[in-house]
């Protein structure tokens, strides 16, 4: 079978939030089952989207 990946799913496995452990998961088990993953063509602009407001909303912290 396949999957899109959405962005927040990305976002919650690389940051520290509720849905970490989530997002984790749900990634493990397609790993383990082999299953296809794609993504939105325009999934690089969604995650940093979403990180820069993140960031802008004092919830990460940007790292240089």
């Amino acid at each position: 079978m396949s999957f899109v990946v959405d962005a927040n799913v990305v976002v919650a496995l690389v940051t520290t939030t509720p849905r970490q452990a989530a997002a984790s998961a749900w990634l493990d088990r397609w790993h383990a089952e082999a299953e296809d993953l794609h993504v939105p063509q325009l999934f690089t602009y969604e995650v940093a989207s979403a990180l820069v407001g993140m960031e802008a909303g004092k919830q990460i912290t940007a790292v240089v």
